[in-house]
């Protein structure tokens, strides 16, 4: 889509069909939660860390549209990060299963290893004691042998097959959601140029129209993930027909690696 395509008509078209797409997901995700919502499980099943996954993204995607609704666009965006962040970790979940859920066992030790000398404040005693615990939970080291490690969000994409999504988690992060100078500078108009105002106004309805679509997006990457994960194939039907659906309407790839 060029940038001399976007004027407030085209927005406005294009706002709509990506609007009543996501209410179709959002609906989806109301009854995968009716449908999952009473499972338990231990936090080493991978249907516990599915239930536990998808109850971000379903507040995430409902947060963004009272914001997005509200005209709220940076706060949505930040909804929108969290969304793709989701779908990444749910889809290399449904992927590879127990693999995944140890990696995130990992990843927590690592934080809390982090977090003691910050809670601990000098005691030795408290550091000991929290460190012996976070042993006793987690392991000394992995089932495998090796160290603890954080988890690597590339790395957690490409194992999804989804390495797409993680280049729109770097854009949401860097231009949008965290302060950086790229995203403070990107608002800023020379004012009395009209063909820089112009741009930026055209810059602003593609922030909104791709915003939509990648919480959108990755909230149905999330639900076919999680319904596959549960074994509940009728609501995968619906998640896969959206995604369908979603990826010919465009201007996203969040469905496909286009690079």
């Amino acid at each position: 889509m060029r940038d001399d395509e976007i004027d407030e008509a085209r927005e406005n078209r294009v706002l709509t069909d990506w609007c009543a797409l996501t209410n179709d997901v959002q609906g989806l995700c109301v009854d995968l939660w009716d449908r999952t919502s009473s499972w338990t499980g231990l936090n080493t099943d991978p249907a516990a860390f599915s239930m536990m996954l998808f109850k971000r993204a379903y507040g995430h995607i409902r947060a963004f549209s009272l914001l997005y609704n509200a005209k709220f666009f940076r706060d949505a965006d930040g909804c929108a990060r969290s969304a793709v962040e989701v779908a990444i970790c749910l889809a290399n979940l449904a992927a590879r299963r127990e693999a995944f859920v140890e990696e995130m066992r990992s990843d927590a030790a690592v934080t809390t290893k982090g977090q003691i000398p910050i809670w601990s404040g000098g005691d030795a005693a408290f550091g000991r004691e929290a460190s012996a615990e976070m042993a006793r939970v987690f392991g000394e080291r992995r089932k495998d042998g090796g160290k603890h490690e954080k988890l690597d969000m590339k790395a957690v994409a490409d194992g999804a097959g989804l390495p797409q999504l993680y280049r729109w988690y770097r854009h949401f992060s860097g231009t949008r959601v965290h302060v950086t100078g790229l995203s403070i500078l990107a608002d800023a108009v020379a004012v009395g140029d009209e063909e820089h105002e112009q741009r930026i106004d055209t810059y602003a309805r593609l922030r909104r129209i791709d915003a939509l679509a990648t919480a959108g997006g990755a909230t149905v990457i999330s639900c076919e993930a999680h319904s596959k994960v549960h074994g509940i194939d009728d609501l995968h039907d619906r998640a896969a027909e959206l995604m369908r659906r979603m990826s010919t309407l465009g201007p996203t790839d969040i469905f496909a690696d286009k690079s």
